[in-house]
């Protein structure tokens, strides 16, 4: 087999310090990400911890209701009655208008009515 060689091709840079502060600044933009995905990790963990020495106490917690549901006895409650008072209501006698009709006066307003409607329209 032939040995390959390597072709090395050499490329100006305009301005050679801009570029490296270009570089520099993506590094440090690199490594920022880096510390806030380790706090990330370290958050998800303290989370994970807490969350089991919660389940823990609340373990705890329940195995203390269940024995003092069994150490103490059953008591039956009964609710308190209290007393209603009774408020008597007093109902007004209620007055009916006068269903009286003047028949009389209604055709002549609805005549006068229109009246008015046919001197409108000429």
């Amino acid at each position: 087999m032939k040995k390959e060689t390597s072709k090395i091709t050499y490329v100006s840079i305009k301005d050679p310090v801009a570029f490296r502060r270009h570089i520099l600044l993506s590094g440090i933009d690199a490594i920022k990400i880096l510390e806030k995905y380790e706090l990330l990790k370290q958050i998800k963990n303290e989370k994970r911890k807490l969350f089991s020495q919660l389940k823990e106490k609340l373990l705890g917690l329940k195995s203390d209701a269940m024995f003092i549901r069994e150490y103490f006895p059953d008591v039956n409650e009964h609710e308190i009655k209290k007393e209603k008072k009774i408020v008597e209501r007093k109902v007004d006698d209620v007055k009916y208008a006068d269903k009286t009709i003047n028949y009389k006066n209604l055709q002549k307003d609805l005549r006068e009515l229109q009246d008015k409607l046919n001197n409108l329209n000429f």
